[in-house]
């Protein structure tokens, strides 16, 4: 979900996003908006839709106004990225964040954690664009393509026919499935400056 907020007075396009690994600002919104930018000492790769991309750029915390309450962040920043700042998973947790998609209502913990608030998203916003947009390459040009010309046709003639696959795998009786991380990471943290 997103709707329009402002950072440190700036109108802007924030995502709530729980899939993120970072929180994320737009390098042109960066730059419009004369934010001062530091370089990281340790590049992150980021897996984007479409693309990998090296992030080595933060910026100093910024203050995110939430209705009237302001939660202060820090943001690294990502090119080629439409919408304006993306809040990520662990400070989506540190504040309790609850994403009702059927009423659009997000609910959090205040800054100062004496309440919780609920903000009405809107349903009709527009974002810009889609966050990472990247340029798919012409078929002539990839070699592979070239030299297996039989494989690969033209025109694609439809999606695949839908096919029943039964599976199932059988319990001994009194047994239950096993349900256990298959490993512990940890997770990297930027470190204050």
């Amino acid at each position: 979900m997103a709707a329009m907020f402002t950072i440190d007075f700036h109108p802007t396009y924030v995502l709530f996003d729980s899939g993120a690994s970072h929180s994320f600002m737009s390098m042109g919104f960066a730059l419009r908006k004369n934010i001062s930018l530091m370089a990281i000492s340790i590049a992150y790769r980021i897996s984007t839709l479409g693309a990998q991309l090296c992030v080595n750029t933060r910026m100093d915390t910024v203050g995110l106004v939430l209705a009237t309450h302001t939660y202060h962040l820090q943001f690294m920043v990502l090119l080629g990225q439409g919408i304006d700042a993306i809040l990520r998973m662990n400070w989506l947790c540190v504040y309790g964040v609850v994403l009702d998609l059927k009423q659009r209502v997000v609910e959090l913990w205040l800054p100062a954690s004496e309440g919780r608030m609920s903000l009405l998203m809107p349903s009709d916003l527009a974002l810009p664009i889609a966050a990472h947009v990247e340029a798919s390459p012409n078929l002539a040009s990839i070699s592979v393509v070239c030299v297996f010309l039989d494989v690969f046709p033209e025109d694609l003639p439809g999606l695949p026919l839908d096919r029943d696959v039964e599976f199932s795998i059988e319990l001994e009786p009194s047994t239950a499935p096993i349900s256990r991380c298959l490993y512990r990471m940890a997770s990297k943290k930027l470190a204050d400056s």
